[in-house]
């Protein structure tokens, strides 16, 4: 009896063993991008939308933001060319970089009409927009010749 005993603990312990490598193959990749990460890059494209790519104080504003998190140049660039080659960390960042910027923007919006103020522009009555939307002509579609 105790050899049946045994016999069938061996079975299921190697039973639940393979189901255990079975299922641990079938897990997708667990590869993510950090948070730190994608607040730095999102950060340093305000810094470069603000300052421009090339002013001595944009330079130094990234330089603070990479410091900020924990980054240097080097580091930050090895990691975005990480996420660049892995298509299984592209999505993730895309995903997440969205969703932060989104919230940057709700944040923003949400402090600007706190004071219950709504923000149009309005044309002066006497005053109209200096190009009509259906007079506007696109830079790659030729404008049209009117002859007399």
């Amino acid at each position: 009896m105790d050899f049946l005993k045994m016999r069938w603990t061996f079975r299921s312990r190697l039973f639940l063993g393979s189901l255990f490598l079975f299922l641990s193959a079938c897990v997708e990749n667990g590869s993510t991008v950090s948070e730190n990460f994608v607040n730095a890059y999102i950060e340093l494209r305000v810094v470069s939308r603000e300052y421009g790519e090339i002013s001595p104080d944009g330079r130094i504003a990234r330089t603070e933001v990479l410091k900020k998190y924990g980054y240097t140049r080097a580091s930050f660039e090895a990691e975005a060319e990480n996420i660049k080659r892995d298509p299984d960390l592209w999505e993730p960042f895309q995903i997440a970089a969205v969703a932060r910027i989104d919230s940057l923007v709700g944040k923003h919006t949400r402090q600007r009409n706190e004071g219950g103020e709504r923000h149009h522009v309005k044309f002066p009555q006497n005053r109209k927009p200096l190009h009509d939307i259906n007079q506007m002509h696109s830079p790659l579609r030729p404008k049209k010749e009117v002859h007399p």
